[in-house]
């Protein structure tokens, strides 16, 4: 997990050999995967930009003796996780990947014990009005969307059940 500044350059690393052919790869909740560049190293030892999806936004780096991703001015639609490969004939490996996501700000609060009043006593976590705290509520709606679907099974078998 990688904290980024939306509008900052952030490079992303790839531990995987300068021998091969590199893929990198964008998985997000919000669009399918996409493959964003293929790089690979030319005879003189420098990077060659095979293929780039969008070559104003991602550049192809060297980064010691490993392959790179640089982001330029990150967005909101580059939050996600990134991941580079290859390929080895009809198989492809990849990395264990990184997921990039936004640093708190203003708005988003992280929890920390000076944020929670009175833990001993009764653990209410101090929260102001512009606060949000979107993984409790993201859990909780799941949370409710899972009990929603077990009762929806539940309410079709009893019904299946009493037709026969």
């Amino acid at each position: 997990m990688k904290p980024v500044t939306l509008g900052e350059t952030v490079v992303l690393k790839c531990n995987i050999s300068l021998h091969h052919e590199i893929f990198w790869l964008r998985v997000s909740m919000v669009e399918r995967p996409r493959l964003l560049m293929v790089t690979g190293l030319k005879s003189d030892g420098k990077l060659s930009e095979i293929w780039n999806y969008n070559s104003t936004h991602f550049k192809g780096c060297l980064f010691d003796k490993f392959f790179g991703l640089k982001i330029s001015h990150v967005m909101k639609s580059d939050l996600a996780s990134y991941y580079c490969g290859i390929a080895d004939g009809k198989r492809m490996d990849f990395e264990d990947g990184v997921h990039i996501f936004a640093k708190p700000n203003h708005l988003w609060r992280e929890i920390r014990p000076e944020n929670i009043s009175n833990y001993e006593k009764d653990a209410v976590l101090s929260v102001t009005e512009k606060s949000l705290i979107p993984y409790p509520i993201f859990a909780a709606v799941l949370g409710f969307g899972q009990l929603g679907l077990v009762l929806a099974v539940v309410v079709v078998h009893v019904i299946s059940w009493r037709k026969n």
